[in-house]
């Protein structure tokens, strides 16, 4: 190394230090000795500020009482541990952060370093993700009921449950006027709840809420109803707190109210309030059924009304399948292309100067190189999800067992340092998509190698021949699952370990299910703790 190099070196760890996109403290007896212009822009609290401070109590005021305990542990600690959570930074944002610790002993005493990821953008896709996958499996599901023979009772009870399920309600009522009764009549209900509180069978026009919002044509909605002033004594005496009633419309005319209730605080939000509000365009559209029936039109208009329908159906998929593709592009590109120049020139730094850096730094590029990838796998993983489907995957005759090798061969690694043993019998020819079959394969491999047991993996797959399709099973000695968690494994996000445990992303699983379900099969565990677990999933002969 050079004179000049040597003196550049320095400068170059501080620019790379300054620029980082991990915000990055260094904390000595509870006093900032260095933080980044990263770490700024993620607290909103000025380097000036901090580093003249006292105490670290100027972050502390970011976090709740309950995260600011946990960091103090974390800060304390002598090994690393993280931190989920969502702050109010100084300027008023809102953020979601992950916190990883380090502290190292000096002779002096112990510092630590404590290092922010911002994930706000991350975690807002995953929720406008989930969001968008309810709401479209409400939709799928009301189009099924509205599109298949039955009464209108018996529909309008089936739609009331998915509203319940959806609006996170405990009661759902559809009321329509009574006009010989002068009231508004109770036609069908869904209860998710057991309460010692029943819907009042008919509730006069000018009493309670269900009224207002008959009367008026507008939306009642209220989260705290013993204060609302038509509240009724008898009611909040059953510890009522959240009730939305939403009037029905079919053209201009008011057909009846959506009716619900929930025990639980805040339950009606706006996002909730968009779903039940497609849900009443459904029960509007089956009261219009209903008339239509009694002036001998119904078989006409149910298959108008069935066709409109699927027809905003379609619209609504290839609206999400719209957005996937663009999630995709961003994913692709924009998303890795700035982790990848980070990941890049910190192996740089890291390859070329490796013989001048001290500990410390050799830990700060480590942790960057980790979480640039653990950002990456994240990122590739909901790449995967979102393109399974797609046109480009066409279905062929393939041969499993060529599949189960290339898996076996992708894991050679972890298989040998898992002293891991695999087997397996008579292997079908089926037909499916080679790649997406061998990333079902390698993920539930890759999953009995991970969550292993005391005894090194023992893994078996075998095939089994049902009446119209094959069943294949892996069976492994790992650590099991309860039972309770048995479907939640499956939904995208869902983890049962920390990553301190187990790395991983929670998209693996719920890939698979994808897949499988897109060959016109089905995938389920069965497993208890401490007892291996059993994976099936079903293929069309």
């Amino acid at each position: 190394m050079t004179s000049d190099q040597k003196t550049s070196f320095p400068n170059m760890l501080q620019a790379l230090y300054d620029n980082s996109p991990i915000g990055v403290c260094v904390i000595e007896n509870e006093r900032f000795l260095m933080v980044n212009k990263q770490f700024e822009s993620i607290t909103g609290i000025p380097a000036e500020q901090m580093l003249s401070s006292v105490t670290i109590d100027i972050l502390l005021t970011c976090f709740n009482k309950r995260d600011r305990k946990k960091l103090l542990s974390l800060l304390k600690g002598t090994r690393k541990s993280q931190l989920e959570s969502s702050i109010l930074n100084h300027i008023g944002a809102h953020k979601s952060i992950r916190v990883v610790t380090n502290t190292i002993e000096y002779p002096t005493g112990p510092i630590a370093i404590a290092y922010f990821l911002d994930i706000t953008s991350l975690q807002k896709s995953q929720e406008e993700l989930q969001t968008r996958s309810v709401e479209l499996e409400a939709q799928i599901a009301i189009a099924n009921i509205l599109v298949h023979p039955g009464t209108f009772e018996e529909k309008v009870k089936q739609v009331l449950k998915v509203l319940a399920q959806v609006a996170n309600s405990d009661i759902a009522a559809l009321r329509v006027p009574d006009e010989i009764h002068n009231g508004l009549r109770m036609v069908a209900a869904a209860v998710t709840e057991s309460k010692a509180f029943a819907p009042a069978p008919l509730l006069p026009y000018n009493e309670g809420l269900a009224g207002q919002a008959f009367l008026t044509g507008k939306p009642v909605v209220t989260n705290n109803y013993p204060s609302h002033p038509l509240a009724m004594p008898q009611v909040i005496d059953t510890g009522l707190q959240s009730v939305a009633v939403l009037p029905i419309k079919v053209g201009n005319e008011i057909r009846g109210v959506l009716h619900l209730n929930s025990w639980k605080h805040n339950t009606y939000t706006k996002e909730t309030m968009k779903h039940i509000s497609g849900v009443a365009d459904a029960i509007g559209a089956l009261l219009e059924n209903a008339r239509l029936t009694e002036a001998e039109h119904e078989r006409s208009y149910e298959l108008l009304n069935a066709n409109q329908i699927l027809e905003a159906q379609a619209a609504d998929l290839a609206r999400s399948n719209a957005d996937l593709e663009q999630f995709a592009y961003v994913a692709s590109h924009d998303l890795q292309e700035p982790l990848r120049v980070v990941s890049n020139y910190v192996q740089l730094l890291a390859n070329k100067y490796q013989n001048q850096l001290d500990t410390d730094a050799h830990e700060f590029i480590q942790y960057a190189l980790g979480a640039s990838k653990q950002m990456y796998d994240l990122i590739n993983d909901l790449l995967s999800y979102s393109q399974i489907g797609h046109a480009d995957n066409p279905l062929e005759i393939i041969n499993v067992e060529s599949a189960i090798l290339q898996a076996i061969s992708n894991l050679e690694i972890a298989i040998e340092n898992s002293g891991a043993s695999i087997t397996y019998g008579k292997i079908p020819k089926v037909s499916a998509n080679y790649v997406q079959i061998t990333q079902v394969i390698q993920n539930l491999l890759s999953n009995a190698l991970k969550f292993q047991g005391a005894d090194p993996p023992r893994i078996h797959i075998e095939v089994t021949s049902l009446e119209n399709r094959w069943r294949f099973s892996f069976s492994d000695n790992g650590i099991g699952i309860e039972p309770r968690f048995h479907e939640r494994i499956f939904m995208i996000f869902q983890r049962l370990h920390s990553r301190s445990q187990y790395a991983g992303t929670g998209v693996g699983l719920p890939i698979c299910k994808k897949i499988i379900e897109r060959h016109g099969g089905s995938i389920w565990v069965e497993s208890i703790p401490d007892s291996g677990s059993v994976f099936h999933f079903t293929l069309p002969k």
